[in-house]
């Protein structure tokens, strides 16, 4: 018999058995079977919690760009504490949030009140802080957080503060290349580096 006849012969043995469970158990034993059936059962549950876990981060992320989207500042803190969350999702909740709060600090109405401009830009501190913590691993979350941070330290009055934390994100300029916070960075330096009295607190 032809090796190619022989392989086809096998193959359709094995089909054959694969569809008879008894035989199956008969030939090879029950333990066997009950192995197979286990591996089978084992992929098919891996193969579907890949697929829940997609589902699931492609949830989370739409409702984060939602909250972003529409300024919602409660959405993004319960998303950024929910401990159940993917990290780098709770991070960048944390980074929004943060510049929402930078923004509205700068509003107007919280500029001519400073006690409540600096309270926001405290919160805005906090979650810079925060998704720093979280989300140490990704440049990306480092480089805004970082950057977010430096901000509000320059409308704080915090200039030197401000300065440290802009010449990280240069120190690293392999990491932070093309980037909006590398050259973030780079001007508001060589701006503040300008000033001749790093005790005054300038607009953007």
């Amino acid at each position: 018999m032809k090796s190619n006849e022989r392989h086809d012969l096998r193959r359709n043995e094995l089909a054959e058995l694969l569809s008879n469970p008894r035989e199956l158990a008969r030939r090879y034993g029950l333990t066997t079977l009950i192995i197979i059936v286990a591996a089978g059962v084992a992929i098919w549950f891996i193969y579907r919690a890949s697929g829940g876990q997609d589902r699931k981060w492609r949830q989370a992320w739409s409702s984060l760009q939602i909250a972003e989207s529409a300024g919602n500042e409660e959405q993004l803190r319960s998303i950024a504490g929910d401990a159940k969350s993917e990290p780098l999702i709770r991070a960048w909740a944390n980074t929004k949030r943060g510049a929402l709060l930078y923004n509205k600090s700068r509003q107007s109405e919280y500029s001519l009140d400073k006690a409540a401009g600096e309270e926001l830009l405290s919160q805005a501190v906090s979650c810079y802080e925060q998704a720093l913590q979280i989300g140490q691993e990704w440049p990306e979350v480092v480089g805004q957080a970082t950057v977010g941070l430096a901000l509000c330290n320059e409308e704080l009055g915090q200039l030197e503060q401000a300065i440290t934390r802009y010449e990280s994100i240069i120190s690293r300029e392999q990491d932070f290349a093309g980037t909006v916070w590398l050259a973030q960075a780079q001007r508001r330096k060589a701006f503040l580096e300008s000033l001749p009295d790093k005790k005054i607190v300038f607009t953007h």
